[in-house]
């Protein structure tokens, strides 16, 4: 009986040391200088998570992005990947030097200049991370091209949807609505597919667009799918004015967010 407890814990032992090396295998023990190195002749970016002890976002990634075989099995095969402790030893002068402010923060360095190529932040799902990897790697997706793109007058349809979904991934909201009324006026249409997808990824609330989609719901309907829309409305108004959603069309989740609503 004995060997047999001892086997099941076993057992038990080694799914969870399996579990822990299915996410990012970050580097322990590693300088600074060694993990340049390594990413040099691996000719991988480096991938750095600056966390601090109290981050409760930190902690809310390590335990439920980072640890999920699909996100280790991109990262391990892309970045050289490191953990650092902001206010840590050497990780004090790294994070003045990539002048991180916020935590999490995610900082991806060429190790040929050892300057941040691609820079992101914020608690986010498992695809919104893996994209912010994919990212990384494609020149004209990162951050710093994005943002001195647009600032240079960049309009352009694809660009701003690239443009959109970054900063809503790091949570820069106004950003996002600004540039997607920039991108409507720029002759995009609600109803186009790949614009459908950014409204409903990254616009929230009640709004113009919300009463464009329930003045034409019908059309929306057929063009995206009842359920899609519906999903997108019942979303948008599980809480707001009851008289706005009243005026709204009929959806299913409407009657349930009224009756919420009131009871609340």
């Amino acid at each position: 009986m004995k060997k047999y407890i001892l086997l099941i814990f076993a057992c038990i032992y080694a799914i969870h040391l399996s579990a822990q090396n299915a996410g990012i295998n970050f580097l322990h023990g590693t300088t600074w200088t060694e993990a340049v190195a390594k990413a040099k002749a691996e000719n991988k970016l480096i991938f750095i998570d600056f966390y601090t002890q109290w981050c409760g976002p930190c902690l809310n990634m390590a335990q439920t992005v980072f640890s999920l075989p699909t996100v280790g099995y991109y990262y391990n095969q892309t970045f050289i990947n490191l953990k650092i402790d902001a206010e840590e030893g050497e990780g004090i002068t790294l994070a003045k030097k990539y002048g991180v402010r916020s935590y999490p923060t995610y900082a991806f360095i060429d190790p040929a200049t050892e300057e941040i190529v691609h820079h992101s932040s914020s608690r986010q799902t498992p695809e919104q991370f893996i994209q912010t990897g994919k990212d990384a790697t494609v020149p004209t997706k990162r951050s710093f091209y994005l943002q001195d793109q647009y600032t240079k007058g960049n309009r352009e349809r694809a660009f701003l949807i690239d443009y959109i979904n970054y900063h809503y991934s790091v949570y820069a909201r106004k950003n996002v609505q600004t540039a997607f009324d920039e991108l409507i006026k720029g002759g995009a249409k609600l109803t186009d597919p790949d614009v459908w997808e950014v409204y409903v990824n990254t616009i929230n609330g009640m709004n113009p667009y919300l009463k464009q989609v329930s003045d034409n719901y019908a059309d929306f309907c057929q063009r995206f799918g009842k359920k899609n829309v519906d999903a997108k409305l019942a979303k948008e108004t599980s809480y707001g004015e009851l008289a706005e959603i009243e005026a709204l069309c009929n959806y299913e989740g409407k009657d349930f967010n009224l009756k919420m609503i009131r009871i609340n």
